[in-house]
């Protein structure tokens, strides 16, 4: 890096062909490697030029889907508006587009390698494949939750009967979201969430207070109120600031806000287990319209690089979270029960079959003493 004078910097910036190259630009790569664009937006403010007219001023970032940051990029360049789509921000009227990067766009490998894409779909991992060829964001590579259907998932709304049982579950955060859910279930065992709530930057309080509110208008249950809502334990650890004092519990606030909780189960792994055995054999549903941070967020969860059998904690995995502790508690995976083996030589039957002739003998046998 050099000092150079406002004349010497406008001299390597036309050159001898005008202003052609005067622009100024800041670029990321793999977007989607960073947790939140909290980093993305701040770096915003670096993009300018003091004392000389930069007209041209652009921010270039690429990414795969997946990562710890799938949501934030997914929801902030894709999901606004169809792709090569210029997206208008109405605060700052900046402008944003997602430009979606296939194989196929890739002319110089295609040339140079055309087999590559048939070498590609024999690795085996659909997601994989899928991700590479066509650049889809609705599954990725690392997908914890690769068997959610939103087809099958998202359903309907609809009244929920009073013999049914409403209970609630909530991850709770106040810089970070709090993601509450209202949930029941059937006489099937099959759990419906029936309304979300999901909100970040409030107080505990406030947070109660909303929550009141969502769940005595929700138009499917009558106003009824839950009768258990589950959370983490250490929503009831209470800290001590000095000898004397103590500060009140996050779980006595909302005791004070009329929410009274209940420590739930934090196995995460098991939890995660039970959600994935309730999404493959369609014991799970969301409200359509009700749901959306859930719905949005969920199927974006990806692995933990270093536990594959547990969810990357860096992701937005409060909707995940609240979801699970629900789950630990309600939800009872069922095994298939296997279909009876009516094999006439396998030895169980044969002492069946040899039972079933000696029963008439031996009822007569006994009449006789009689």
């Amino acid at each position: 890096m050099y000092d150079l004078t406002v004349q010497e910097v406008n001299h390597y910036i036309t050159g001898s062909q005008g202003l052609v190259n005067r622009n100024s630009w800041i670029g990321f790569d793999e977007l989607t490697s960073w947790p939140s664009l909290r980093a993305y937006h701040k770096l915003k403010a670096c993009l300018r030029v003091g004392s000389i007219s930069i007209p041209v001023k652009r921010i270039r970032a690429t990414g795969n889907p997946g990562g710890p940051g799938h949501i934030a990029v997914k929801s902030y360049f894709i999901d606004p508006a169809p792709e090569s789509t210029i997206i208008t921000d109405p605060e700052t009227g900046d402008t944003r587009m997602f430009i979606r990067s296939r194989l196929t766009d890739n002319h110089i490998l295609m040339h140079n390698d055309p087999n590559y894409a048939s070498r590609l779909r024999g690795v085996g991992d659909a997601a994989l494949v899928k991700a590479w060829l066509t650049g889809d964001w609705d599954v990725f590579v690392g997908q914890y939750f690769s068997s959610w259907d939103t087809n099958d998932v998202v359903i309907d709304s609809f009244d929920v009967p009073e013999s049914w049982p409403l209970f609630g579950a909530m991850d709770y955060g106040e810089a970070s979201p709090t993601s509450f859910g209202l949930y029941t279930v059937d006489h099937d065992f099959t759990v419906y969430r029936i309304q979300g709530y999901y909100m970040a930057n409030k107080s505990g309080s406030q947070h109660a207070d909303a929550i009141n509110k969502m769940i005595d208008a929700c138009p499917f249950t009558a106003g009824r109120r839950p009768s258990v809502i589950y959370v983490d334990p250490s929503m009831f650890t209470r800290r001590r600031l000095s000898s004397e004092q103590v500060v009140t519990s996050p779980a006595d606030v909302f005791a004070a806000g009329n929410l009274f909780l209940t420590p739930a189960n934090n196995d995460r792994i098991t939890g995660w287990r039970n959600i994935n055995d309730a999404l493959v054999k369609g014991r799970f549903k969301a409200f359509r319209g009700w749901n959306d941070a859930l719905v949005n967020t969920l199927p974006a969860l990806p692995r933990d690089p270093a536990n594959p059998e547990d969810v990357d904690s860096d992701a937005e995995d409060h909707a995940g979270d609240e979801l699970r502790y629900a789950m630990m508690h309600v939800y009872k995976p069922a095994l298939a029960v296997a279909a009876p083996d009516r094999n006439p030589i396998l030895g169980a039957n044969v002492l069946k079959s040899m039972e079933v002739h000696r029963k008439p003998e031996h009822r007569r046998r006994r009449s006789l003493v009689l």
